[in-house]
């Protein structure tokens, strides 16, 4: 069910159908795209992965990806460029959606957030154990998704509660300020998305 406060909208991760992969390795539950939400026609789009398997990655022309292990005990990518060895304490990887790339899983399956754009400059990062404060320069998407049950995104003088494994998100105007308290969360922020 998605619910709205102070014009943040919430979205609860098991509330999103999963989407089988057509090789049998995974699932995955799209959270939010746009500007189209049908279809392979979008220019950004935030994603949750079951990966049960080991198996290359999809690969997507003219993309850049972020990719950040949730749970399970985490996964080695293997590019023709380098090898990463992600757990759900790794920083955020961000890379080229064209680069082959082949993912071992570790000790079993794991879940996995993918954030995608196509031409629109973003970031991602994961935030731990403290406040963190963004004011960005210009309009875009922000975006939380909450992987502890304590955290709360304040703005000015409203507060809301982020539920695990929740998404919150809301289109910010130029130098519109946001705080995020949690012990453990993402941030995502996309320039020109609404």
């Amino acid at each position: 069910m998605t619910t709205h406060h102070t014009d943040w909208q919430v979205l609860a991760l098991a509330d999103v159908a999963a989407t089988p992969w057509r090789n049998g390795g995974g699932v995955t539950r799209e959270l939010l795209s746009g500007p189209s939400s049908t279809g392979t026609d979008w220019r950004w789009r935030l994603s949750v992965a079951d990966v049960a398997a080991h198996g290359p990655f999809s690969r997507f022309e003219q993309t850049q990806r972020w990719f950040a292990v949730l749970d399970g005990a985490g996964v080695v990518l293997r590019f023709p460029q380098a090898t990463h060895r992600l757990d759900a304490h790794s920083e955020v990887l961000a890379f080229d959606g064209e680069w082959r790339c082949d993912c071992d899983l570790i000790d079993g399956p794991t879940l996995d957030f993918n954030l995608m754009t196509r031409g629109l400059p973003a970031h991602m990062q994961r935030l731990r154990a403290q406040t963190h404060a963004f004011t960005p320069a210009v309009a875009g998407l922000a975006a939380v998704f909450a992987l502890h049950d304590d955290t709360r995104i304040t703005q000015g003088t409203h507060s809301m509660s982020v539920p695990r494994h929740s998404l919150a998100w809301r289109v910010l105007a130029p130098h519109e300020a946001v705080q995020v308290h949690s012990p453990h969360a993402l941030w995502l922020f996309i320039e020109g998305a609404a």
